[in-house]
């Protein structure tokens, strides 16, 4: 309201729309009404109009402060779930040499998060290792764990693997695999695969994936009892006989190199024999040649 003249009430505004002989204007105080419409009125003038003007209430203006939280809540939602998401474990893998490593990895195989479980992985400091991808990180973790004497060549290793949930990943599984092989192919390694139940056990026991799963086929319930003192070369006396275990040995690996190279030197000599044989065949037969030729002169 802007006048009072003589009891007659002035109210100045802006036409914002005009349709069907109604006139739409904004107060300014910013509040919208309905007013009749008259001749010579365009969108965008300024006017002065009086109470009896006015068709009916005024036009109800969207208030959006308080769809401001729920936009604002609704947001974060959106950011932390796609956040998790990106974050949340894939796959864990598990060390024991005598410290137990848990490592969580994600989807595109890199470290996520990495701890120790019992009391001489827990002295070991993983600064650095979180956000490696595995290859870089299992390296790593290698280094520190030969700088504290914990790995020496043809030392046991137990690792452990599983998925977070009832994914069967091969391609995932077999690159985790054969990084673990050609890290550690110095030593003897022996590879447990567990599921997401075991995870969540292990967890409950507070032991590594890999000893929890190796627990499950001991013959011997006492030693079941006993897991998480056992050193890794009993656990791997334990299960030795299962199939469903995959066992790398340092020594034989070794072997198998020293019995491919002597091989291709084998074939490497018998290609250089028969190569020159064949150049001494070639040189006789260009020296029979000769011959020949010498007699026809004749």
């Amino acid at each position: 309201m802007d006048k009072k003249i003589r009891g007659i009430f002035m109210f100045k505004c802006l036409v914002m729309e005009i349709k069907d002989n109604i006139v739409i204007v904004m107060n300014d105080d910013g509040s919208m009404v309905r007013i009749r419409f008259k001749n010579g009125i365009n969108v965008g003038d300024k006017i002065i109009y009086l109470k009896e003007d006015i068709i009916n209430k005024k036009v109800k203006q969207f208030n959006y402060k308080p769809f401001m939280g729920i936009v604002a809540l609704l947001m974060i939602s959106i950011l932390v779930y796609f956040n998790f998401k990106s974050i949340s474990p894939y796959a864990e893998v598990s060390l024991d040499v005598n410290p137990s490593i848990k490592i969580e990895l994600d989807e595109n195989q890199n470290i996520i998060d990495i701890k120790g479980i019992n009391k001489d992985g827990s002295s070991i400091d993983f600064t650095g290792i979180k956000g490696k991808n595995i290859n870089d990180g299992i390296l790593e973790i290698k280094q520190r764990l030969v700088e504290k004497n914990y790995i020496l060549r043809g030392k046991s290793l137990l690792f452990g693997f599983a998925f977070v949930d009832t994914s069967e990943n091969i391609q995932y599984e077999d690159r985790v695999k054969r990084v673990i092989k050609n890290t550690f192919n110095d030593n003897d390694v022996a590879f447990i695969k567990g599921d997401s139940n075991s995870i969540s056990d292990s967890d409950k026991k507070g032991i590594s994936l890999g000893r929890y799963s190796a627990s499950l086929d001991f013959d011997d319930n006492k030693l079941e009892e006993i897991i998480e003192n056992l050193t890794v070369d009993e656990i791997l006396d334990a299960i030795k006989n299962k199939d469903k275990y995959i066992f790398w040995n340092a020594e034989l690996q070794e072997e198998m190199m020293d019995e491919l190279e002597d091989r291709f030197e084998e074939d490497k000599d018998s290609k250089d024999k028969a190569d020159d044989d064949l150049e001494e065949n070639e040189k006789q037969s260009n020296d029979d040649n000769k011959d020949d030729d010498l007699k026809d002169l004749d």
